[in-house]
């Protein structure tokens, strides 16, 4: 087993964070259609603000845009080709609806003519110098990020102030979950010869992939192996149980001996990954459940949140930690039932990929019930009580290894399909498949302004 080591101390206090400014698509699309609607002639400046929550990992400040404010005309009181000045009054809103509640800012404000990279002029040095410094005097000290774009919001620079100091740096601006190329893959190494046909970009994406997988049994297992198989090597696993006889007909390459010597999830599934990549696998892995502290750390710092449990408490708070840290999410399950009057059992295997910024998530898509998942949180005397009176079920839910690694098959489709560009995954995804009929179910989600884990109010407290 591999563990990160930690930067000594005095190396931390003197290394700049790098920082990254997370726009899901969904809020992109919205904030920019309302700022190019606010324009009343051609050549005209508009403005936009974007107000961010700070996810700090290890290495990386990340801002996670979490609401978008265009001004009206009401809203202006200089509104020209040759400069802006809201009023008062709407700088008062953004303060005391956003900033007083310990948000940063991002200002948006385009320049005269398209196709072009445009830069920031000195009036914008003035004005965002004076802008950072003074809401940095607010409570949490709220930095400033500002970007200047074309008239048509194609291209554009951003640039984040350090407040009183008056000193700016550049941000990179993303969209997705993408991680950056791999630059130690060697595009001529023959080990994925066979994958070209998806591009050298997304297989060096795939070789820079971080993955953390919450549940290494039945689907995670085959789940990472078969996406190690694809090019993945950077994982943390997260699973504090052992395996056992019952797991045995389900786990590739797992044998007896595993199961009498009660031999970790983890270990076996390390083990998986490096019976490809040897000692080129960078494997962290977690004996502990995902609602630990510090499972929960590590697990955010991945590019990709992968939940392949069997109980509805870890995957209510797999989802709960990738929408509060703007980490993308991939559910993975199967549903095997026998109803009164069928002939045979009914057979389900589900990937789903909710949007990254929220929308509609696992709870409102009804992947997971957050009834249930408050029965197996229960203390032992609840939870005693409940099965006396029935409402907790006795029998283990059936499972078949041929079914659960269709599962993981969609799931290694959907992270595939994301990065080598053949899927759009913005907007969310949720394929259900019939295995019983061999037909796909289509399954559509409303946006949901009220749900527990994923309404805005929840997102931002």
């Amino acid at each position: 087993m591999q563990s990160i080591t930690p930067i000594p101390a005095t190396r931390r206090r003197h290394r700049q964070r790098a920082v990254s400014l997370v726009v899901p698509l969904s809020i992109w699309r919205s904030a920019r259609t309302a700022m190019l609607a606010a324009r009343s002639s051609d050549g005209e400046e508009v403005i936009g603000l974007l107000f961010c929550e700070r996810h700090r990992t290890t290495r990386l400040d990340r801002y996670l845009a979490r609401h978008w404010v265009v001004p009206g005309p009401e809203d202006y009181q200089r509104q020209s080709t040759t400069g802006l000045q809201l009023k008062q009054a709407f700088h008062l809103h953004l303060l005391t609806g956003y900033l007083a509640r310990g948000m940063h800012m991002v200002h948006l404000h385009t320049h005269p003519g398209a196709g072009y990279l445009p830069d920031f002029s000195g009036t914008d040095d003035r004005d965002e110098q004076a802008q950072s410094a003074a809401i940095a005097h607010l409570p949490g000290a709220p930095r400033l990020i500002s970007g200047v774009l074309d008239e048509e919001m194609t291209q554009g620079r951003f640039r984040i102030w350090s407040g009183e100091a008056g000193t700016h740096r550049p941000v990179a601006l993303r969209h997705d979950w993408m991680p950056e190329k791999d630059t130690t893959l060697d595009p001529s190494d023959p080990l994925f010869d066979r994958q070209r046909v998806f591009g050298a970009p997304a297989q060096q994406r795939l070789g820079a992939l971080s993955v953390a997988l919450v549940g290494c049994g039945g689907i995670g297992a085959p789940f990472a192996e078969q996406l190690s198989r694809l090019g993945v090597r950077h994982w943390t696993l997260v699973d504090d149980d052992r395996i056992d006889m019952t797991n045995l007909h389900r786990l590739p390459f797992a044998t007896m001996d595993m199961a009498r010597n009660d031999v970790p999830k983890i270990a076996y599934v390390a083990g998986l990954i490096r019976r490809f990549w040897g000692g080129a696998a960078m494997i962290e892995t977690l004996d502990a459940p995902v609602e630990d502290a510090c499972a929960q750390e590590r697990i955010a710092a991945a590019d990709l949140i992968v939940v392949a449990t069997d109980n509805h408490a870890s995957r209510r708070a797999a989802p709960q930690l990738a929408l509060r840290t703007m980490r993308p999410l991939l559910c993975l399950g199967t549903h095997i039932e026998q109803r009164p009057g069928d002939a045979m059992p009914r057979i389900y295997s589900r990937a789903t990929m909710p949007p990254m910024a929220g929308g509609w998530c696992l709870a409102c898509g009804q992947v997971i019930s957050l009834a249930k998942a408050a029965e197996e949180l229960a203390d032992p005397l609840t939870r005693a009580s409940l099965a006396a009176g029935g409402y907790l079920p006795q029998v283990a839910a059936p499972a078949v290894y041929w079914v659960n690694t269709i599962s993981a098959a969609l799931g290694v489709r959907l992270a595939h399909g994301a990065i080598a560009g053949f899927i759009d995954c913005a907007d969310g995804v949720d394929d259900l498949l019939d295995l019983a009929t061999g037909s796909w179910l289509p399954i559509s989600h409303d946006a949901s302004a009220s749900c527990f884990l994923c309404s805005p109010d929840r997102l931002t407290g």
